[in-house]
């Protein structure tokens, strides 16, 4: 790991007020405020500009978010077959989350019920690096000049694999290829989510010995999307089996776009989705609430307590940050035949001409009709 520096300070605010109505009723209201801050600063730039120099780019540094001195190449753990450290950083790299929090709650005591109503409601904002690889990841050797086991007319004679066996040995060889990738350029994805929930309960004391309480919750929680909609997701919906070569095929675009961002890039295919979030949103979700308390003395002892309840929360958000790595927005190089460290020549073992070099990609798999993450309590 190459020397970072991290700083992530914590803020939170929080206001409440209360107000007394009658003998019997009292409402509560407050609104909170937190933020994270995430930072992370290379130690020493100068050893990672030297980094991204010694190694061509496929893609022009002049689209690259921090030219070259964006995160470095990166040797994983396992290039050498174990033999060489991992060398890497994802540095310089931000993350800020802003949270808003409005809740109200009311209470009243009616005879034997004391019953309960409120609402919470909250605007929600992650803006995120994402730590895809600017400049190219190194994660293996494939063999020389990408002869990686089969046999290619001319260039690949055998299905040796073409290398020495020993990866310290194949990194000091020219003309050996190397398993890697790399992308267009870093981005932040601006990840905006609200929630807004409501409730009631009712604590009915039937006896001095028994006591039920009962109710339920309303939680609509929207999918989240991007701020910019800048980003994509597969949906088999938007799939063409005749067009698997097309670089937008089976991409669903956020509506906002207005325009298929995927034709303004050159590319066949895209669809766009069903709303910003580009999924559909589950909005019957409400939890019931039972429990019950009994004390079979009536002395205050001990007692007995069951209940069930159901629960709604929110998925967690890096399935949608890998949106927006897909295309037509960061395009990502990556070939069976690998790569060479010192030259972004094509590999002779390349059955393909060199354009095609650059027309990898990565997608976001999405289930069409995703669920919020449901709990079933029984105590």
């Amino acid at each position: 790991m190459i020397d970072e520096s991290w700083d992530q300070p914590g803020r939170i605010a929080a206001a409440k007020l209360s107000k007394t109505i009658g003998p019997t009723a009292v409402n509560d209201f407050q609104f909170s405020y937190s933020a994270n801050r995430i930072t992370i600063s290379p130690s020493n730039p100068a050893l990672q500009q030297k980094l991204n120099d010694a190694m061509p780019t496929f893609f022009p540094l002049s689209g690259k978010r921090y030219g070259d001195m964006g995160p470095s190449t990166w040797f994983d753990a396992g290039w050498g077959g174990g033999h060489m450290p991992s060398v890497s950083t994802i540095s310089p790299w931000q993350n800020a989350q802003d949270l808003y929090t409005w809740q109200d709650d009311f209470s009243i005591v009616k005879s034997r019920h004391t019953l309960k109503f409120g609402a919470i409601y909250s605007r929600n904002s992650k803006n995120e690096q994402t730590p895809n690889q600017e400049f190219p990841g190194v994660f293996g050797v494939v063999g020389y000049n990408g002869c990686s086991g089969k046999v290619v007319a001319g260039q690949c004679a055998n299905t040796s694999g073409n290398t020495t066996n020993y990866d310290v040995a194949d990194m000091l060889l020219k003309n050996m290829a190397w398993s890697s990738n790399e992308a267009t350029s870093v981005t932040t994805n601006d990840i905006r989510w609200r929630n807004t929930e409501f409730y009631a309960a009712d604590t009915f004391r039937m006896t001095s010995r028994f006591t039920v309480v009962y109710g339920v919750r309303y939680s609509l929680l929207p999918n989240p999307y991007f701020n910019d909609d800048l980003y994509t997701s597969f949906n088999p919906i938007a799939y063409n089996p005749a067009a698997t070569d097309q670089t937008c095929n089976g991409l669903l675009y956020s509506p906002a776009l207005k325009t298929n961002p995927c034709a303004a890039a050159g590319h066949p295919g895209g669809m766009p989705g069903p709303n910003r979030a580009l999924w559909n949103n589950n909005n019957h979700t409400f939890a019931p609430r039972l429990s019950m308390a009994y004390d079979p003395t009536g002395k205050g002892k001990w007692a007995i307590r069951v209940g069930a309840g159901q629960f709604f929360n929110r998925d967690r958000l890096c399935a949608l940050q890998i949106g927006g790595t897909n295309p037509p927005f960061v395009g990502n190089f990556g070939s069976s035949n690998g790569r060479f460290l010192d030259s972004v020549a094509q590999p002779g073992a390349c059955a393909q001409p060199a354009t095609a070099r650059a027309s990898g990609h990565q997608v976001l798999v999405v289930r069409p009709a995703i669920r919020c993450p449901t709990v079933g309590s029984t105590t």
